[in-house]
């Protein structure tokens, strides 16, 4: 009998029952810029990625594959000299099992699809932003990041895995197109491409961000032809309006 009348009233408009299905409704994703960061003492360094206090617990939650960014370059040892001593004994095992790593996916074969259903932390390029229904939608270039930057800039690779779309509210619309920008959240194949929910947004806008060459590029012919560097200009520790435009293209939004 209860549960036939909390239906009822719904059903009729009780205001208080509409009003905690609203706030039961999905929290929006947080968003946050970074700050421009200082040379010190006129040098280049680099340094592991620092993610920001809000970006940690989000960070922890990444379970996507990852990626082999880097070739291994093969390296022949010189041949050990000859000795006549008796080869040492090896340890006694234990009876402990050695966890392995997980192993990487090499980025000439790893596609945005083969994050479906995991969390992932994605860096890229936003591309558009269209608005509809009161959110937007976010087209993002995905550019592989091996987890290090200069102590001033940010650095991901001029190379990517693809396009990946993502809903993002109204908040967001201020968001500079051709920012650097990283999504964290689930993963979600679609037959309209690859989607990101969005938990938490960092983004960087020019010029905080650089760019290097590593990586297998699938990046969207689209984006590919807008390029007017050689990979053996890629990167600059400061970037400036022409850098950028030379890299991704002219911001027609400007």
């Amino acid at each position: 009998m209860k549960t036939t009348l909390l239906t009822l009233m719904f059903a009729v408009g009780c205001p208080a029952l509409q009003a905690v299905a609203q706030t039961e409704k999905t929290p929006e994703p947080q968003l946050v810029y970074s700050p421009a960061l200082q040379r010190t003492g006129g040098t280049l360094a680099t340094v592991g990625y620092i993610p920001l206090a809000a970006e940690i617990s989000f960070r922890n939650k990444v379970n996507e594959p990852a990626i082999s960014l880097w070739p291994e370059i093969p390296v022949e040892l010189p041949p050990r000299p000859t000795d006549k001593k008796k080869p040492d004994t090896p340890a006694p095992k234990n009876n402990v099992q050695e966890t392995k790593a997980p192993a990487e996916i090499p980025s000439k074969v790893f596609t945005l699809e083969m994050a479906d259903g995991k969390y992932a932390g994605w860096m890229g390029i936003l591309r558009a932003n269209t608005a509809e229904d009161g959110k937007h939608k976010w087209t993002v270039e995905h550019k592989y990041f091996d987890g290090l930057c200069d102590a001033h800039l940010q650095i991901v690779s001029l190379y990517g895995a693809g396009d990946f779309s993502a809903t993002v509210p109204a908040s967001a619309a201020g968001v500079p197109l051709l920012s650097l920008v990283c999504l964290y959240g689930p993963v979600t194949k679609t037959p309209a491409g690859i989607t990101i929910a969005p938990e938490f947004i960092r983004v960087w806008k020019q010029p905080l961000f650089t760019f290097m060459d590593y990586g297998v590029d699938h990046s969207n012919a689209k984006w590919i032809a807008l390029r007017k560097v050689d990979s053996d200009h890629i990167y600059s520790p400061s970037p400036d309006q022409a850098y950028y435009d030379l890299r991704l293209g002219k911001n027609e939004a400007k």
